[in-house]
């Protein structure tokens, strides 16, 4: 399980040696979460080299100027791929619709890609504890939608107290524990709701969404995608909300396919796409 790391956080650091604790007790807490909770990576931005650190100096400029020792606390927690662009793939695009708001910390509308990772992703932020907005269990922050932006409260570790709160534990044993649920429609049901559009190849979709609606967590196929011919993915994008994008990348035009299936959260779904790589994969 991974959590992402709050670039934001980096905001209102004065003193080189107090970024540099704040980030040893960051590698220290997401020791202990790993201990607790089998959380295994931080993702980290790719430009994190390129960010304004503290005192007017940008990352890469703060982890170089610090003597080998300091910097050999800092290089295992930051230096492990994936980064964010290769964790959310296809989703990456997504981040433009996030931005956070701090009157306290003089942030207009700003970017937050970290924290929009962990709302895309359901995955808990880890943030630097330098404010005590960032040591606060859940964030705030807005997507833009047709309509209006609207709230998305993200779950954030930044402390002990956090670590050890039963709000925590219970986020994350909800991600340990995948118990997924088997769809109440039957075969006939889904087969007649199978929804694709009138595209060229719409006989071998057909086809290929009556095999897949058997599955028992699959709830239906809700929709076909254009073509993706330069794909070798049978898996296109898995979303929290159940959601998953599937290719036959076997065939030259590389028809696809969304499916329903019964995932409540980001692990359901990922544990059932992977089910439906191993047995309808080529």
């Amino acid at each position: 399980m991974e959590l992402v790391f709050n670039e934001l956080s980096f905001r209102e650091y004065k003193d080189e040696y107090n970024l540099l604790d704040c980030f040893v007790s960051l590698g220290e807490l997401f020791d202990k979460a790993k201990e607790l909770y089998n959380y295994t990576h931080i993702i980290f931005p790719s430009n994190l080299s390129e960010m304004k650190a503290c005192e007017n100096k940008s990352f890469y400029e703060w982890i170089n100027g610090m003597p080998t020792k300091h910097r050999n606390k800092i290089f295992p927690i930051i230096n492990r791929p994936p980064f964010i662009p290769d964790f959310l793939g296809d989703k990456i695009n997504g981040l433009a619709s996030y931005y956070f708001v701090s009157t306290e910390l003089n942030i207009g509308q700003e970017y937050c890609d970290g924290l929009a990772t962990a709302d895309i992703m359901d995955i808990p932020a880890i943030s630097l504890a330098n404010n005590l907005i960032w040591q606060s269990p859940i964030l705030t922050i807005f997507k833009e939608t047709d309509v209006s932006p609207v709230e998305v409260h993200v779950t954030n570790l930044a402390t002990q107290e956090v670590l050890n709160s039963s709000e925590f534990q219970e986020f994350s044993e909800r991600k340990m524990q995948v118990e997924l649920q088997p769809s109440n429609k039957t075969i006939e049901e889904k087969i007649s709701s199978i929804s694709l559009r009138e595209d060229h190849g719409i006989d071998k979709l057909q086809k290929f969404a009556e095999r897949i609606v058997r599955n028992e967590y699959v709830n239906g196929v809700i929709n076909s995608l254009p073509y993706n011919p330069n794909t070798s993915r049978f898996i296109k994008s898995v979303y929290k909300n159940g959601n998953i994008e599937i290719i036959m990348h076997w065939e030259d035009a590389g028809y696809g396919i969304v499916i329903e299936t019964t995932g409540r959260n980001l692990s359901e779904t990922r544990a059932i796409a992977e089910m439906l790589r191993k047995d309808f994969d080529r």
